[in-house]
């Protein structure tokens, strides 16, 4: 059977963008385009694996493994600059106060992007405090995130963050978790 000219060229104008595209469903595109799968968790066996584990949760917005670099006593502390004082909270919620994992779960469905880079070591030293032993980094971080819907502006917050971790009790002796975070962020942070 001989097909004329034109019906050819339709033909091969339907068929042609498969080849290209491969086997992409026009009816399922990818959800989020941004998003790598190809990420490798470490095992948390130094200080180092945990933090690198830590960027990758948050940029991926990977709430079990971000929740799984952080040890039960947590807290987080940052500097209010409408009261000049510092605040803290844990990972749970206690009162009015959102703990970590609240506010974490949050971020991580609104904003779509999630971008820490620079994520930069500056010092690191170990710390003697009741009977245990922290391993304190400071880090240099720019944190960017994005609403790609628009309704959220997108918003940053850079500085340096201290991060005191600790090394878990048996049976996880091997493992350790970020025990204490200190953001020092300046600059432009909108929430």
């Amino acid at each position: 059977m001989v097909l004329s000219g034109m019906r050819k060229s339709s033909i091969i104008c339907l068929i042609f963008p498969f080849f290209l595209g491969g086997c992409l469903n026009p009816f399922a595109p990818p959800v989020d385009k941004g998003k790598r799968s190809n990420i490798v968790w470490l095992n948390q066996d130094t200080p180092e694996n945990v933090l690198i584990n830590f960027k990758n949760a948050y940029e991926q917005r990977d709430y079990d493994h971000y929740i799984n670099c952080l040890d039960r006593s947590f807290t987080f502390c940052y500097l209010d600059n409408e009261t000049n004082r510092q605040k803290c909270y844990g990972l749970e919620n206690s009162g009015t106060t959102l703990g970590e994992k609240s506010r974490t779960r949050a971020i991580f469905s609104i904003y779509e992007r999630i971008t820490l880079d620079p994520w930069q070591t500056i010092s690191s030293y170990t710390e003697n405090a009741e009977n245990e032993t922290l391993f304190v980094y400071r880090l240099l971080f720019t944190l960017q995130v994005e609403d790609l819907d628009g309704f959220y502006p997108t918003s940053t917050a850079q500085g340096f963050a201290i991060f005191k971790l600790k090394r878990q009790s048996p049976p996880e002796e091997n493992i350790f978790r970020i025990a204490y975070w200190f953001d020092e962020s300046f600059g432009e942070t909108r929430w």
